[in-house]
């Protein structure tokens, strides 16, 4: 899975990537200078709150998710049993590093077919 995520942050703008647990429980991590700790707590809060209300509208599971601040944007994707978390640079433009991004989400959602262990997480 290190694999993935180091070879995910070669693409040009993006600053790191992280697989998680839907609890916020962190998986394996690719991020230089960010505490990993902060980070997945704040994909976690994102995923509950956003997982409650697309329940309460009826409108199923997230797929992605992209928040853009001042400073940079965050990528969420459902991985399976987990979710990969991309921090891009602000003037990245995500049209073809999504794609980059939802292939790396592929890759780590067969893992967990692969490995008993990682789905169950």
């Amino acid at each position: 899975m290190k694999a993935i995520l180091e070879e995910l942050n070669g693409v040009v703008g993006i600053k790191g990537s992280m697989v998680i647990a839907p609890d916020g429980m962190l998986i394996a991590s690719e991020f230089a200078g960010i505490e990993d700790e902060t980070a997945a707590a704040l994909a976690s809060r994102i995923i509950l709150t956003t997982k409650q209300s697309l329940d309460k509208l009826a409108f199923g599971d997230i797929s992605q998710l992209v928040l853009t601040s001042t400073h940079g944007k965050i990528v969420l994707v459902s991985a399976g049993n987990s979710f990969l978390m991309v921090l891009a640079d602000m003037n990245t433009s995500l049209e073809h590093t999504l794609i980059e991004i939802l292939s790396a989400a592929r890759k780590i959602k067969n893992m967990g077919k692969m490995s008993p262990k990682l789905g169950a997480q």
